[in-house]
């Protein structure tokens, strides 16, 4: 949310991608795409 408050927001954007990351390395998807669908996925079971 902070982030689409504040597209140009430095911080906002290195949370965002911090986020990204650690949910990769969490799910074990090489790429942020592939790790929110896997999150989803986990989330629906």
């Amino acid at each position: 949310m902070r982030l689409s408050a504040a597209p140009t927001g430095t911080e906002a954007r290195q949370e965002f991608e911090d986020t990204l990351f650690s949910l990769c390395v969490l799910t074990g998807q090489p790429c942020p795409p592939a790790a929110v669908l896997e999150a989803l996925q986990y989330a629906e079971d």
